[in-house]
């Protein structure tokens, strides 16, 4: 059996799940036992060895009578005191210890939902296995499910990608793909720091000093080392030539095998682009950039390959990366760029996302909410123009542009749907964003809705208000009391909205509140919709596979709002 039964170490796994009312942490405590001893008897989909929630604090308190032995865990580069922290070719790990080791404390700072493979080495062995971060608010198989609609609807992105706008796409048409789309924005995000570290190598790459012999005349008087004597000697001492040691330098070391390797690979990724970039369908708008950053590339990567170092670096495989290569900051940007541009799966990657841009599921969440609100609207408008975009980040997470839009219309109304957009002083062109917040009211600040969906009437044009929409990952008890509570915040939105626009402007004159109501989304459970009787909000239970029942009331309610708006317009155009 791979099951290992007896284990020479100990692992305690210390869960905070909350903070009581009184400031007390309440801990949980669970001994992590099931380990298997064949790395492929380890799967990510077995039962957890550890199983935690998402934002929940973690300890481990791991012993061992065996004082050499290690904990490697792939989140260890998060850890909140790096002091314990060791790292060798086989990852980062943590030794045996008395103390609890913090990995992470709760709230902000905790865990995403993900899993990941561990193992531990003691006494010789290697026991495996696997890290379960569990979703909070969601089932795993919602949580999952919310992952997959996400990737749709960013693949779908891709799709719409023509002509150098984030336009609407017509069907059959040639599209920037994803994985295109990826792989030129990180090229172009990352294009300072990895240009400034080519030239530094191409100034001063490594190399070692080797010894390499020599035959001179005698008479020339060489400096000669024990190697030299020996070879004279062997001679019998009698010889008009010696063997002289001289130093040169040697660059066929595996940190230039590795550099070799890592351009060659991307001048065959640069050159794999020209599909896109010399593509006269897709020559407008970021393209020109994309374009752009292409050519510099491939300008300052055939620089190096003309140094006259370059050739005397040997093309044999490297099969692992030296710590020297790490260490120099040069190489391991390039190493970093090289690894990003090798993810092939898009699967993969846009898992790898939610870990490595360090996205909660609040964020997704809320993306996912802005992805089903824009099917709502098309149950009772059609789509007429789309502003949306995605971005790649530092650390490779695909994500909606701040003010991004999509934009509606039926026979009644012209509808525009503004994602994450923040909202301050006036805006330049208010019939695009005729919405703004005070700054002043109350003292509070809130003025980054999640979703803003702006209503125009298309009788006479004008600007009727809008709905703002908040996407809560937690219970709606948490929304409505406690230290985490909302309200303030969805009030604010409320009493602080002002426009110039309502109505033709007779709406400000007569003080009217530019926004119909304030709706707050949840993944709670509970389907029946919460009032307020403070101000026009409401709350809905809005949950992946589950939203039908709930997603008919939002729209049923989002209509109402219109159809209040429009009644209201009547009044102002007497």
């Amino acid at each position: 059996m791979a099951i290992a039964v007896k284990l020479p170490f100990s692992l305690s796994v210390i869960r905070t799940s909350y903070i009581d009312k009184n400031g007390a942490a309440i801990r949980r405590r669970a001994e992590a036992t099931r380990f298997v001893t064949v790395p492929a008897a380890n799967s990510l989909t077995t039962t957890p060895t550890i199983s935690v929630k998402e934002n929940e604090g973690v300890a481990f308190l791991f012993r061992s009578e065996d004082t050499a032995a290690k904990l490697y865990l792939p989140c260890l580069d998060a850890a909140l005191d790096q002091r314990f922290v060791e790292s060798d070719a086989a990852g980062d790990y943590i030794t045996p210890s008395d103390r609890p080791f913090q990995l992470c404390g709760g709230g902000q700072e905790g865990l995403l939902v993900e899993r990941m493979l561990f193992f531990v080495e003691a006494a010789g062995q290697r026991y495996y296995g696997n890290f379960a971060v569990q979703p909070r608010q969601l089932e795993s198989g919602e949580w999952q499910l919310m992952q997959q609609e996400l990737e749709e609807e960013f693949e779908g992105l891709s799709r719409v990608w023509k002509k150098g706008t984030e336009g609407r796409g017509i069907g059959g048409e040639q599209a920037l793909p994803l994985r295109a789309f990826r792989d030129l924005e990180r090229l172009r995000a990352q294009e300072s720091k990895v240009f400034a570290a080519i030239r530094d190598i191409i100034e001063q790459p490594r190399y070692a000093i080797k010894t390499s012999y020599e035959k001179d005349p005698v008479q020339a008087g060489g400096r000669v080392d024990a190697k030299s004597m020996r070879s004279n000697l062997s001679r019998g001492g009698i010889s008009h030539v010696q063997l002289i040691p001289k130093k040169r330098l040697d660059y066929d070391i595996d940190e230039n095998r590795m550099l070799r390797m890592m351009a060659e690979r991307i001048l065959a990724r640069l050159a794999g682009f020209r599909q896109y970039t010399e593509d006269a369908q897709l020559s407008g708008g970021r393209m020109r950039e994309f374009t752009e950053t292409v050519r510099r590339y491939r300008h300052l990567l055939n620089a190096l390959r003309n140094m006259p170092w370059y050739p005397e670096i040997s093309g044999r495989q490297v099969y692992a990366v030296s710590q020297a290569m790490l260490a120099d900051n040069r190489y391991y940007i390039l190493y970093c760029l090289h690894l990003s541009l090798e993810r092939d799966h898009l699967g993969l990657t846009m898992r790898e996302i939610y870990r490595l841009s360090y996205q909660k599921s609040s964020l997704l969440y809320e993306l996912w909410c802005y992805f089903k609100l824009r099917h709502v609207l098309e149950d009772f408008a059609t789509e007429t123009n789309r502003e949306e975009s995605y971005e790649v980040g530092e650390d490779g997470g695909f994500s909606l542009r701040d003010g991004s839009r999509v934009c509606y219309e039926n026979e009644e109304v012209r509808l525009a749907l503004v994602y994450n957009q923040t909202l301050g002083e006036r805006s330049a062109d208010r019939e695009r964003d005729p919405l703004y917040f005070a700054t002043s009211h109350n003292g509070r600040n809130h003025n980054h809705p999640d979703l803003l969906l702006h209503i125009f009437s298309k009788k006479t044009g004008w600007y009727v208000g809008s709905i703002i929409l908040e996407c809560k990952y937690r219970k709606v008890r948490q929304i409505w009391a406690g230290e985490r509570s909302s309200l303030g915040q969805l009030e604010t939105y409320y009493k602080n909205a002002c426009s110039d626009e309502i109505y033709g402007g007779i709406g400000k004159l007569l003080r009217t509140n530019p926004v119909c109501g304030v709706m707050a989304l949840t993944p709670d459970t509970s389907t029946a919709p919460i009032r307020s009787d403070h101000f026009p909000l409401e709350t809905f239970a809005l949950r992946p596979g589950k939203e039908n029942r709930t997603r008919h009331a939002l729209s049923a309610h989002i209509r109402e709002l219109i159809e209040k708006a429009l009644k209201a317009e009547e009044v102002f155009s007497r």
